[in-house]
């Protein structure tokens, strides 16, 4: 406590208290509870290639305004995006899935889910898309 007290650190502002309850990155633990998440925009997609990345969340919506390239995301992960069209929507390929479960519309208005699933291990690395029209 001293030297706490000479470093200037107080706990619960400056240092965490300990809380067991805090998640660890390198610690299994199981959640009592669920958890929500945000929706991250992806923004809108009318050229290129779109490589969406697991760091902006797992869920997030994007406007296909044209044709472009699906691409597969670059990291380990399961994620879900909800492809809206637009006026100007195109077709969506897609690069790199091992395996791809539907497709997408050029229907202005239609929206579809993207559920995507992508792992490595430590050898090969699978990635499964599936696409489900919502209308």
């Amino acid at each position: 406590a001293t030297s706490r007290t000479n470093l200037g650190v107080a706990i619960g502002s400056d240092v965490q208290a300990y809380d067991a309850d805090i998640l660890k990155a390198d610690t299994t633990d199981e959640l009592t509870a669920g958890f929500t998440a945000a929706v991250h925009s992806a923004g809108t997609k009318s050229s290129g290639t779109f490589t969406p990345d697991p760091a902006d969340g797992n869920f997030q919506h994007a406007t296909n305004d044209g044709a472009h390239t699906l691409a597969v995301p670059g990291s380990n992960c399961t994620m879900v995006i909800l492809y809206k069209n637009g006026s100007s929507a195109g077709a969506v390929t897609t690069s790199g899935y091992t395996v791809v479960e539907g497709s997408f519309s050029t229907t202005s208005g239609d929206e579809h889910m993207a559920f995507i699933t992508r792992i490595n291990d430590g050898s090969n690395t699978f990635s499964l898309l599936t696409i489900k029209a919502l209308q």
